[in-house]
């Protein structure tokens, strides 16, 4: 396992860190997502010390951050057993960030950390900096003032996300704009929400535009422009200034826009630069995409998922009693939150005692006749148990 200190020599995109008497051939967009989903810091447990790219940075040259292979470079390194592609051994997924001493550490015991030990360390930290070093992401130098927090309580999904990294990371044009589509309350927006907090360091620019109504679609847009310094930034002519941001994004790469509860393709279309330089999430209920967007469907959570996020959500520990509870809301994630969420304003009152009470005010629901909502049943039964809980509360309240 080769070590190196960021940066050494820029060639043609890449960047030739050199240690001793190896070389590693590493990306500028590989380089940025190292060091920023890492945040500089050794990704050691327990050490996680703030690193530098360069030993002229620094009097203490333990704070050099090294580039690591997880898999070794050649059979005779560290977990060299299985050598990789050159391709494969310099490329993100293969590299942790270490400071000097505990690079060394882990070389020096092979059998102790392993490769799947050292895969294991490398997403642990980088959730840690996800949900420590702040609610925002720290990679990107622009995000939309809009962009809605991260959701700490974020379970599954990985199938999904995984399918939206790889993607966008095919190179081919048609796949640079992704529609994720499905039912209110699916967690289309929560999903979106997680995939830009997870590669946030990947680009310069993460944009939030709201675009259920053509005016906010608009009005987010054209907001772009004062961040951007656009010389249309104070254009009264809204349209010139669309198209300067349009402009903008289509001579540039590295940035990723996010359209949330667009209607359909007509009402998205003419805000897409005209050259796919960059990634576009679309956020919609609506799946007819094909010919803009390469449409996915997002479904209700696998069961194991709802278990595990009411689990977490309410920190209780009753597994069966979950499942039921899931199993009642059908897997559904916004009924689970608000069942969560009146859980845990309630004291934490056992799993199966908010059975019950969906259960009876479904009932009474159903007896009253189907509610008017863009949302399934279960979640207008949720929501009225949340209400009722507003209204013991603060009668005023929930008169508002």
């Amino acid at each position: 396992m080769s070590r190196a200190a960021f940066p050494v020599k820029q060639e043609s995109g890449f960047l030739l860190c050199r240690h001793k008497d190896t070389t590693m051939s590493i990306s500028l967009k590989t380089h940025k997502m190292f060091w920023g989903l890492a945040a500089n810091r050794c990704a050691f447990l327990g050490c996680r010390r703030e690193l530098v790219m360069d030993a002229s940075q620094t009097d203490d040259e333990s704070l050099v951050g090294e580039a690591c292979h997880i898999v070794a470079q050649s059979p005779t390194g560290p977990r060299g057993d299985s050598p990789l592609p050159p391709k494969q051994r310099d490329h993100y997924d293969n590299l942790i960030l270490l400071c000097k001493i505990h690079h060394k550490l882990i070389d020096d015991q092979p059998n102790t950390y392993t490769v799947q030990r050292l895969l294991q360390m490398k997403a642990a930290h980088e959730k840690w900096v996800r949900l420590t070093l702040g609610p925002r992401p720290r990679g990107p130098a622009l995000i939309s003032d809009l962009f809605p927090h991260r959701n700490p309580n974020f379970t599954g999904r990985e199938s999904l996300l995984a399918q939206l990294r790889s993607a966008f990371t095919s190179g081919q044009p048609a796949a640079l704009a992704q529609a994720i589509h499905g039912l209110g309350g699916v967690g289309k927006t929560q999903l979106a929400v997680e995939y830009a907090y997870r590669h946030a360091a990947e680009y310069d620019l993460v944009w939030w535009v709201r675009a259920e109504e053509p005016a906010t679609l608009a009005a987010d847009y054209a907001a772009l422009a004062r961040p951007l310094n656009l010389p249309q930034k104070d254009e009264p002519d809204q349209r010139l200034v669309v198209q300067a941001v349009q402009r903008w994004l289509g001579q540039r790469t590295g940035w990723l826009l996010v359209f949330d509860h667009a209607r359909g393709p007509e009402q998205v279309r003419s805000y897409l630069p005209h050259r796919a330089t960059g990634h576009v999430l679309i956020i919609s209920r609506n799946p007819a995409w094909r010919g803009l967007a390469s449409p996915l469907t997002v479904p209700v959570l696998e069961r194991p998922e709802s278990v595990a996020f009411l689990l977490k959500r309410t920190g209780q520990t009753g597994k069966a009693a979950a499942s039921k509870l899931a199993k009642a809301l059908g897997d559904l994630p916004l009924a689970l939150e608000q069942a969560g969420a009146y859980i845990d304003a309630t004291g934490g009152s056992p799993l199966s005692a908010y059975l019950d009470l969906f259960r009876h005010r479904q009932r009474d629901l159903s007896r009253r006749g189907k509610p008017s909502s863009d949302y399934p049943p279960t979640v207008a039964t949720t929501w009225e148990i949340a209400f009722q809980q507003v209204r013991q509360a603060s009668p005023a309240g929930a008169d508002l």
